[in-house]
């Protein structure tokens, strides 16, 4: 009969763990199959945006809630005949948010608290017109604050298309890496071989924005200047070269 007891079963399975770290001493750590060097790049480039995205609305408070509504529906319809006049189709215009909400009197701590108070209502409503050709911004801002509109929350400046502009920014990565990975190679004395690997990180985007404007003023006499600026649109890789 076999003999199972306690003691055999650890000595045994003692030698089993001892033979095993043994076997892992022996075998010598993988170490890569060929030389490599390993470099980054970033590349940045600056195009000028053809779409934008003027925000503008407004807001008028009643102590009747439909009375508010009706204030700001006013003032926006104006606002929509106006810019429509400037030749921008219907469907390059937006309502973007559309509100109504208490307004509640401010506490006095001189009296008992007994909770708030409402004294009024503020309506608001907000449009969106995406524009293609920038020289509009200007007039589309000025006809809706001269049709009543009091606040412009900015303009949002974009790309229809960016794929050129990423495609550039990736390869002026691609040629800033190699630039720095003949660098390497050269101060460590050796020949640069072909690539092996190519990971793309990310491609960011940086637009130029106009800052909030508001409560302007309705008759204004000068014309708004909108400056677009320029986006930048970087990228950046990883790439791994052999060693000769």
């Amino acid at each position: 009969m076999a003999n199972n007891s306690p003691s055999r079963l650890i000595a045994t399975f003692a030698l089993a763990l001892c033979t095993a770290t043994a076997m892992a001493q022996e075998q010598p750590a993988k170490l890569p199959s060929e030389p490599i060097i390993v470099v980054s790049g970033n590349g940045e480039i600056d195009v000028a945006p053809d779409r934008a995205v003027v925000s503008l609305g407004a807001v008028a408070q009643d102590k009747d809630a439909a009375v508010a509504q009706q204030k700001v529906n006013k003032v926006v319809q104006k606002s929509l005949d106006a810019i429509s006049d400037l030749g921008i189709k219907k469907e390059k215009i937006q309502s973007q948010r559309i509100t109504l909400q208490p307004v509640y009197q401010q506490s006095d701590e001189s009296m008992p608290r007994r909770g708030p108070k409402i004294v009024g209502y503020e309506a608001s409503n907000q449009l969106q017109i995406t524009l293609e050709d920038l020289s509009q911004i200007g007039p589309v801002i000025d006809a809706g604050v001269k049709a009543g509109a009091d606040q412009v929350q900015g303009v949002d400046f974009s790309l229809q298309d960016e794929t050129d502009a990423t495609q550039a920014a990736l390869e002026n990565a691609v040629s800033q890496a190699k630039i720095k990975a003949l660098a390497i190679a050269r101060a460590a004395d050796v020949s640069l071989g072909k690539v092996a690997e190519i990971d793309e990180g990310n491609v960011q985007r940086i637009f130029p924005n106009v800052p909030r404007m508001m409560h302007m003023a309705a008759a204004a006499e000068v014309a708004t200047p909108v400056q677009p600026g320029q986006i930048q649109i970087s990228a950046s890789v990883t790439i791994t070269y052999k060693i000769k």
